[in-house]
């Protein structure tokens, strides 16, 4: 008789472990899928961080640009006189405009 109780509690604590560690494995894949620190979250955080590291990257680059232009503009007289002309459509005093239309 107390070899097949002893049998029956081991088998019984035996399906008892298994019992516990699934649910502390679904426990775990839970909490790390959802939640505030859940594997989506961080996902979705990291992707956030780098669509704002870009821009980041592209505004700074921007700057970049305004800084060279600003300085084109005030020491490059070709540059100044280049802009007008494009830009602006000035021409010197005597010079002729030719527009074609297309």
């Amino acid at each position: 008789m107390p070899a097949k109780r002893r049998k029956k509690r081991e088998d019984i604590r035996s399906k008892l472990v298994w019992v516990v560690w699934i649910i502390v494995i679904i426990g775990s894949i839970i909490l790390l899928s959802i939640g505030d620190y859940g594997l989506m979250k961080m996902l979705k955080l990291q992707h956030d961080k780098d669509q704002i590291s870009k821009q980041v990257d592209d505004i700074l680059q921007e700057i970049d640009d305004i800084k060279e232009e600003i300085e084109k503009i005030q020491t490059d007289s070709a540059y100044i006189e280049k802009e007008a002309r494009e830009r602006l459509g000035m021409s010197k005093s005597g010079e002729k405009i030719y527009r074609t239309v297309p």
